[in-house]
């Protein structure tokens, strides 16, 4: 379950780690998507631990996308244009962001 944290005892310093979708940074190649969805993985651990239960509960990559959306508001066509210039079947629920995000 926890296979990707690394935790040292000693420190209580707690690492993220994922190899299996590892990159070599290259210098002047934009990252940025990269290192967002290890930021974005660090918050929700980080929600996770400071709640004690699963910020986004789901059985499925589709039930957690819709408990993401009932937090943070249906995207707009142009951000998942931005995500994926390939997508068009804009099939989501709407809902909007929560005031406080």
């Amino acid at each position: 379950f926890f296979q990707n944290l690394l935790l040292d005892p000693e420190t209580a310093v707690l690492k993220l780690c994922d190899f299996g979708s590892a990159k070599i940074l290259v210098r002047n190649e934009s990252n940025v998507s990269y290192i967002c969805s290890h930021v974005w993985s660090s918050g929700c651990v980080l929600a996770e631990l400071l709640m004690g239960q699963p910020i986004f509960p789901g059985e499925s990559g589709v039930d957690q996308l819709v408990e993401i959306i009932k937090v943070l508001g249906t995207p707009s066509r142009e951000q998942i244009q931005q995500m994926n210039p390939n997508y068009t079947d804009f099939k989501f629920p709407q809902i909007k962001a929560h005031p406080w995000t």
